[in-house]
């Protein structure tokens, strides 16, 4: 059963948001500043400043490998996340007790978030919790050890995933503002589309709608593939519901085709006088660049503070060939250097040590296939705070 009080479901549904180090505590701290939703918010990190910085009374702060960093940052030592966190297992555990549903989310690439989410990921996993991860990976100015630190991560993260939304750092600069972006907006903006990613999932479930999506549907959609590549998209549009899909699928940022996406969920938000044709439309369209069996859940939620426009949010999993573009690219990189090599003899394998992974990273696994990234779309003038 569920009391509905002003417009939010009063569910059974336990939906706990974990960020772990700067990136994650910053999603979290903007989550408890943006939402009227039921959600159990936690920080997690090595750095006992930076969760002093959290003084929202919503936030659960857990800081973790108090013996070893002293209260500081990892300094970019991804084994020393890994460490914390497994030091401070039973903590982390008590704290996703009553969990239905997790969030993981963090900026990859550095030392707490990097090493600690995993083992994180793992506990939720073993607990049978539904997990879903939302991360980014560095922007490619960062440095090529950090984008190897966070791929690494993602390796490690996806056996344990129900769902794994990535998010390159370095689509940002497709948008056509991105000539104008500052850096320290480019930050923001990554902090901001993790904390969409979340947000649209969240509202699916706890938010009242006409056609109502509950946990029970996400859950189906989320764990129907063996493979948890997940993509999120946004649209925004003045004109219709299709044109919002439309929106949210064909931004450049959005880096997959959909014709083989088998699990659908479309979530199409707007004012009193959304249409009943206008979501037709948009189910319709779907439909048509999708996979013919794909099984679409469609949800709508009447939001007045969005004036004329409509918002399309579409959640896509269950690949029929289960390749990334990360993979795609990888091939055909890999493809251009045995090209180089048979007409270059001078050609020699590049080392750096610099660019070795942690020790728990370098373990031989049988790992799921690599995420592909997902980028939604965003209002750059309006959601950049």
């Amino acid at each position: 059963m569920s009391e509905i009080t002003n417009g939010i479901k009063n569910a059974i549904v336990n939906i706990k948001i974990i960020g772990v180090g700067g990136g994650g505590n910053n999603v979290v701290k903007r989550i408890a500043e943006n939402t009227d939703l039921d959600l159990d918010l936690i920080a997690v990190n090595t750095d006992h400043k930076q969760l002093k910085s959290l003084t929202s009374d919503n936030i659960t702060k857990i800081q973790i490998g108090t013996t070893l960093t002293k209260g500081l940052g990892c300094g970019g030592n991804a084994n020393l996340g890994h460490e914390a966190a497994e030091n401070d297992a039973e903590v982390i555990k008590q704290a996703l007790k009553g969990a239905d549903m997790v969030f993981l989310t963090a900026g990859l690439g550095a030392g707490t978030g990097t090493g600690a989410l995993p083992v994180i990921a793992k506990i939720a996993h073993d607990m049978n919790i539904l997990s879903v991860g939302v991360v980014t990976v560095p922007f490619t100015f960062e440095g090529a050890r950090k984008q190897k630190l966070a791929e690494a991560s993602i390796k490690e993260l996806m056996p344990y995933m129900d769902a794994l939304i990535t998010v390159h750092n370095d689509n940002l600069l497709k948008i056509k503002t991105s000539t104008k972006l500052t850096l320290l907006n480019a930050f923001r903006m990554a902090d901001m589309v993790l904390r969409q990613g979340i947000r649209c999932v969240t509202e699916l479930i706890l938010t009242v709608g006409v056609i109502n999506v509950d946990f029970a549907d996400v859950k189906s959609i989320f764990q129907q593939s063996d493979h948890p590549d997940a993509l999120l998209g946004i649209g925004e549009s003045s004109e219709s519901a299709v044109d919002a899909v439309k929106e949210a699928i064909s931004s450049p940022l959005v880096e997959r085709s959909l014709s083989g996406a088998r699990g659908i969920i479309l979530n199409i938000s707007g004012n009193s006088s959304l249409s009943l044709y206008e979501v037709n439309e948009a189910s319709k369209f779907i439909n048509e660049h999708t996979h013919p069996d794909v099984n679409i859940i469609l949800g709508t939620v009447i939001n007045d503070n969005l004036g004329d426009k409509v918002r399309a949010t579409i959640i896509v999993t269950d690949f029929s060939d289960n390749a990334s573009p990360n993979e795609e690219k990888a091939s055909t990189e890999n493809k251009d250097t045995a090209t180089k090599a048979t007409t270059d003899n001078t050609v020699k394998p590049k080392t750096d040590d610099s660019l070795k992974l942690p020790d728990f990273m370098n373990k031989e696994k049988d790992n799921k296939k690599s995420s592909f990234s997902a980028f939604p779309f965003f209002n750059f003038k309006n959601d950049i705070k």
